[in-house]
C-alpha cells in the first residue's frame, strides 16, 4: 500500500533532460518545477538504463532524489534590480563590506541575487565611484 502525503494542487512544469558529465556520466534528469515560483521542488537522476526500463512500464525503479522543499512552493515570484553605488576604493571581495551595502535593500523578504562585485553589472561613474546593477528575488 502507497502511503501519500495531503495533495496540494499547484500549476508545474516538467523537464526531461540527458546530461553527461565526468561527475555523474551518463544520467536522464527529471526535474519537476513549481510554475508560480518558478522553483525546482524535486530533481530525479537515473541511468538512460533505468529511465528506459521506468518508461516502458516498469515502476518503481531505483533513482537518486533530490528535494528541494516546499518553502516558496505556490507563491509569486518578483524580481528587481537597484543600482547600489560603492564608495572609492572598496573591497568587495570583503564579505562585510558586501553586507553592509546590501542591508537597506534586505527588507520585507527580498534577497540578494547577485551582481554586486561583478563587472558585467558595473557602471564607472567618473567621480572614483561605481555602480552595480545588483538583482533582488523574493516570494510572496
Amino acid at each position: 500500500m502507497r502511503i501519500l502525503a495531503p495533495a496540494v494542487k499547484l500549476p508545474g512544469k516538467i523537464t526531461i533532460s540527458r546530461m553527461s558529465s565526468n561527475k555523474l556520466g551518463d544520467a536522464i534528469s527529471i526535474e519537476i518545477e513549481d510554475a508560480i515560483s518558478g522553483c525546482i521542488l524535486l530533481e530525479a537522476l537515473l541511468t538512460p538504463e533505468t529511465f528506459g526500463i521506468a518508461i516502458t512500464g516498469a515502476s518503481y525503479q531505483d533513482c537518486e532524489l533530490e528535494y528541494y522543499g516546499p518553502a516558496v512552493a505556490g507563491k509569486q515570484r518578483e524580481l528587481k534590480h537597484e543600482l547600489i553605488k560603492v564608495p572609492e576604493g572598496s573591497n568587495l571581495s570583503d564579505p562585510a563590506i558586501k553586507a553592509k551595502l546590501l542591508t537597506p535593500y534586505l527588507v520585507d523578504g527580498w534577497r540578494d541575487n547577485g551582481g554586486l562585485g561583478n563587472h558585467h553589472c558595473a557602471k564607472y561613474n567618473g567621480d572614483g565611484t561605481s555602480s552595480y546593477a545588483v538583482g533582488f528575488i523574493r516570494w510572496v
